[in-house]
């Protein structure tokens, strides 16, 4: 009777952690689809917002050029301010980059001592 019960507990826990391993495996296919929408979707935003800025640069050209700017400067004018846009958002960038080389954790791990195997 003893070994019936045991054979019976190794059989539901293989069967709960089969069930939970196709549980995983279904929430990964979900998840590996959400992410390739979540990436198309977000290319197609980033489209989106390079057309709108284009058309924001060309409205600027034609005031710059309807005011009296010669359409050469109007367009120097803008390409520096592009540029100083581009320059200030590499700045911007480089800053948040401290934030992922994890140097609190990867001190905590130089303070560690070392485990003996």
């Amino acid at each position: 009777m003893e070994k019936n019960n045991f054979t019976d507990l190794i059989k539901s826990s293989i069967s709960l952690i089969g069930g939970l391993l196709d549980l995983l495996v279904t929430e990964a296919k979900l998840a590996g689809k959400s992410v390739v929408v979540l990436c198309a979707m977000m290319a197609f935003i980033g489209i989106l917002c390079l057309s709108t800025w284009l058309c924001v640069l060309s409205a600027a050209f034609l005031l710059l050029v309807t005011s009296g700017l010669n359409p050469i400067s109007a367009f120097i004018i803008l390409a520096v301010f592009n540029l100083f846009l581009i320059i200030s958002m590499l700045c911007a960038a480089k800053s948040y980059q401290k934030n992922l080389e994890f140097s609190a954790t990867r001190r905590q791990i130089a303070n560690k001592p070392e485990e003996s195997s």
